[in-house]
């Protein structure tokens, strides 16, 4: 018997609702049968409590002063193995309900989004009125290395990761994103995410443009897929945090911290390339879960 039979689904809760379902949840326990796997329940619930309201605090970390910040993280990091340790002692030589794994990944996952935070992500226009890019073609990323060595790591701090000059993209991909302290700091401020990034990086942001800039709540990767003849078939886009998935990765990272890593290309003929692999009938992009929030 469980006392639940569905996770608390934390990311689209209020701390009130949150609340409410934990005082639920304990009530429950009281009932429990007295017999081993109901022991077992009742163990683990302080455990479940503590693990929903780490992920529930990881989610507001943004919002906090750097220094505030990182201590949110170590305490985080802190609880999520004690409170996995206890349900690990607790299940020990039992199988785990499903919903406690769940819980435990989840749980870990929101601690590895929460060390990144969130981003400001770059993408390929695809507005009807943008005369500077026809939405039906192609867009070829161009050389940026010069907007690169311009960064003052004085007005910027954290980490970009870029597709590669002379990658091809689609209108609506993503074109790459920018980390760390100074993006988090912009959104915290709610400042407007592209007004922001051609300040802090006007030669990058001149470089690259036209382009859509917007906070998300988590980095993501773009993946290539290949078709068995060497084609490309579509692009995929799938949070950092997660596993990767199939293809290869295009967001490369080209500058942190004040280091430019970019290598020499010759972008007329990587793109040709890659156009040598386009798809007849076009290249799509799989949007997936962008977790824009501006």
């Amino acid at each position: 018997m469980q006392p639940v039979n569905e996770p608390l689904h934390v990311e689209a809760m209020t701390w009130a609702a949150l609340l409410g379902r934990w005082l639920d949840f304990a009530r429950a326990s009281v009932a429990l049968p007295k017999d081993a796997e109901g022991q077992r329940w009742r163990q683990s619930v302080a455990p479940i409590i503590t693990l929903q309201a780490v992920t529930f605090a990881l989610r507001q970390l943004d919002d906090l002063p750097e220094d505030a910040r990182a201590l949110g993280l170590d305490r985080g990091e802190i609880l999520i193995h004690q409170e996995s340790r206890r349900l690990n002692e607790t299940w020990r030589g039992e199988a785990m309900p499903d919903l406690l794994l769940e819980l435990m990944a989840d749980t870990a996952r929101m601690l590895r989004a929460a060390t990144l935070g969130s981003a400001v992500e770059l993408v390929v226009p695809d507005r009807p009125h943008d005369v500077r890019f026809a939405p039906q073609e192609c867009r070829v990323t161009p050389a940026y290395g010069a907007g690169l060595r311009e960064i003052d790591p004085n007005e910027f701090s954290g980490e970009i990761r870029l597709a590669l000059p002379g990658t091809l993209l689609v209108p609506g991909e993503i074109m790459g994103f920018a980390i760390g302290r100074t993006p988090r700091a912009w959104r915290r401020e709610r400042l407007n995410a592209p007004e922001a990034l051609a300040q802090a990086l006007p030669t990058l942001a001149e470089a690259l443009a036209p382009f859509r800039a917007r906070y998300v709540d988590s980095p993501r990767q773009a993946y290539r897929q290949m078709d068995e003849q060497g084609r490309i078939r579509r692009d995929v886009a799938a949070p950092l945090v997660d596993d990767p998935v199939p293809g290869q990765p295009l967001l490369y990272r080209v500058w942190m911290d004040g280091r430019v890593s970019l290598p020499e290309i010759d972008v007329p003929a990587r793109a040709a390339q890659q156009r040598r692999a386009w798809p007849q009938g076009g290249s799509t992009f799989e949007e997936g879960n962008s977790g824009a929030v501006v």
